[in-house]
C-alpha cells in the first residue's frame, strides 16, 4: 500500500498479570516450541558489555513498571504495591549517583503503567485505575508530582491502557483508546499544564491507536491495529501539518498492548508487533514502507508476545527484553538484533527461590549506549533496576 497524505480534521484491557496467567495456561507445546528458537538466538554474538544490579532504596514497591531517562545524569522510574486492598505507588528518582524516593499522589492504579520524560523538571505516568479502569495520569514539575487527568470523548470503559511519549527537551504526547468506533481514539499534547486533544489521524472502523513515539512536535508516530477486519497493523506520521499512512504488509495485531515504534532519526525508524500467542515481528521503515526484518525468536516459560521496549543499541541495531527467561534461572532475559542475527543475553544473578525474573520496561540513556532496565522478580515480591553498559 503506498503511502496515503490526510489532511486533517478535527475491549477490556488484559493486565500483565492476567497476560502471565493466561500464558502459563497455555501449555508446555508452546514453551518448546520456544525453546527452539532460544537455541538459534543463542548461536549469535552478544554485544560487548554486560548488565548490572543497580542497588534501590529497600522499601520500593515490588512492581516497578517504567523507567524514563531523558539525561545521562537523570531517570525516573514508577512502581506500586498491593497492600490490603490498596496501591501504594512510589516514584524513584536517579540523581546520577543513586535512586531516591519522591512523594506521588495516592492514586489506585491498575498494573499497567507507562512513563515519558522530556528533562529534569518534566515527566509523565499514565495508566488505568485499578478498580474503574480509568484512564488517568501524573506530572512532574521539577518540584512535585501532581494529578493530570486526561480528557475523554465518552463514558464508557476504556478498551487499552493509554501510552505516552516525550520530546526531548519539549513536552508530552499520548493516545487513548476508547473504543473501536470511529472517533473514539485520541491523540494528546500536554499544554500549559494539561492534556489537549489534537488532531488525531482518521481510523477506520474497529482500529484503535495502541502506542505512541516522539522525536519532536514535527515527527510524532503512532501504531494503530486493525481488530474488526483483521487489517493488520499499521502507522500514522505526524509531520506538523498533516498525517501520512504507512501499511505494514504481513504484520499481525498486537494482543495485550504489545507494539512499540522506535524513530531513531528521520531515516531510521523501528517497530515491534506481537500479536497471539506465538507471532512476534521486527520492522523497519525502508523509505515510505514498513518492511519485515525479522520474527522475533520466542524462548523462556511464557508463550506471549514481549511487552515492546524497543531500545536502540546506538550500533545500528536492537534490544527487547525476554519474557520468561528468569522462570527458574534468577536471571532477566533481554534480545540484541544486532542487524544480522539475534543474541540472547542475561543479567544478573539473583535469588533463584524466589521465581521468575521479568524486565516489565527499559530505555536508552541519551548520548550513551547504556540502558536502564526495571523490573520484578516472582509475583510482586522483589523489584529491581538493572543497567547495560558497553565494555
Amino acid at each position: 500500500m503506498s503511502e496515503q497524505h490526510i489532511v486533517p480534521s478535527l475491549a477490556d484491557p488484559i493486565t500483565r498479570r492476567r497476560a502471565i496467567t493466561l500464558a502459563l495456561a497455555a501449555g508446555a507445546g508452546s514453551a518448546l516450541g520456544g525453546a527452539a528458537s532460544a537455541s538459534a538466538a543463542a548461536r549469535a554474538v552478544p554485544p560487548t558489555g554486560q548488565w548490572n544490579d543497580v542497588p534501590i532504596p529497600v522499601d520500593t514497591p515490588p512492581q516497578l513498571f517504567g523507567v524514563a531517562a531523558p539525561t545521562p545524569h537523570h531517570a525516573f522510574a514508577i512502581g506500586q504495591h498491593s497492600w490490603q486492598e490498596k496501591e501504594v505507588t512510589t516514584a524513584l528518582h536517579w540523581n546520577g549517583r543513586e535512586w531516591l524516593h519522591k512523594d506521588v499522589p495516592p492514586i489506585q492504579w491498575s498494573w499497567y503503567m507507562d512513563m515519558a520524560a522530556a528533562g529534569p523538571h518534566a515527566a509523565w505516568v499514565m495508566g488505568l485505575t485499578l478498580r474503574d479502569q480509568l484512564p488517568t495520569g501524573l506530572y512532574w514539575n521539577g518540584f512535585r508530582w501532581r494529578e493530570a487527568p486526561l480528557p475523554r470523548t465518552g463514558t464508557g470503559g476504556i478498551s487499552l491502557p493509554p501510552a505516552v511519549d516525550a520530546e526531548p527537551g519539549g513536552t508530552a504526547w499520548a493516545v487513548l483508546s476508547e473504543g473501536r468506533a470511529a472517533g473514539q481514539s485520541s491523540v494528546l499534547r500536554f499544554e500549559r499544564g494539561a492534556w489537549v486533544r489534537k488532531t488525531s489521524p482518521p481510523l477506520p472502523e474497529g482500529s484503535e491507536l495502541m502506542t505512541i513515539a516522539v522525536r519532536s512536535p514535527r515527527d510524532v508516530w503512532v501504531g494503530a491495529a486493525d481488530r474488526q477486519s483483521s487489517g493488520g497493523s499499521f502507522t500514522f506520521h505526524w509531520d506538523g501539518r498533516t498525517w501520512s499512512r504507512h501499511s505494514m504488509p504481513g504484520s499481525t495485531v498486537p494482543s495485550w498492548g504489545s507494539m512499540d515504534i522506535l524513530p531513531v532519526s528521520r531515516k531510521e525508524v523501528w517497530a515491534y508487533v506481537g500479536g497471539g500467542s506465538s507471532l512476534q515481528q521486527l520492522f523497519r521503515l525502508d523509505g515510505d514502507v514498513w518492511t519485515k526484518v525479522t520474527d522475533v525468536p520466542r524462548y523462556g516459560m511464557f508463550p506471549m508476545p514481549y511487552g515492546g521496549s524497543l531500545v536502540s543499541d546506538r550500533n545500528g541495531g536492537v534490544w527487547l527484553p525476554a519474557l520468561g527467561e528468569g522462570v527458574g534461572s534468577g536471571r532477566t532475559g533481554y534480545l540484541h538484533w544486532d542487524g544480522t542475527e539475534w543474541a540472547r543475553v542475561l543479567g544478573p544473578m539473583r535469588d533463584t527461590s524466589i521465581g521468575f525474573v521479568e524486565a516489565q520496561d527499559m530505555v536508552a540513556i541519551p548520548g550513551t549506549r547504556s540502558i536502564w532496565a526495571v523490573g520484578v522478580q516472582g509475583t510482586g515480591v522483589k523489584p529491581f533496576i538493572e543497567r547495560f553498559d558497553p565494555s
